[in-house]
């Protein structure tokens, strides 16, 4: 028996919602560590819902690479796709 869609959608946030609220209460080191290794789609699905004023620390702690990638990722994330033609 297959699970309905709203119900899945629902479990889904609320696994979400617990991910920023564990990754909001470490400490910015501990968080960037990690923030550091995880795959960019689930990055920025946590990203997305946390503060700003609890990213900020966490982004100044991560591997400057990952920040800026993190970055371009947070500042095109609503931007279509250009359609060549």
């Amino acid at each position: 028996m297959r699970m309905p869609l709203k119900r899945h959608d629902l479990m889904k946030k609320a696994q979400l919602d617990s991910l920023v609220k564990i990754y909001s209460a470490m400490k910015p080191r501990d968080a960037a560590k990690i923030f550091n290794d995880l795959d960019d789609k689930v990055l920025l699905a946590i990203v997305e819902n946390m503060q700003e004023r609890k990213m900020g620390p966490i982004m100044a702690k991560m591997n400057l690479d990952k920040a800026k990638k993190l970055t371009v990722n947070l500042a095109t994330r609503n931007k279509l796709p250009k359609i060549e033609g």
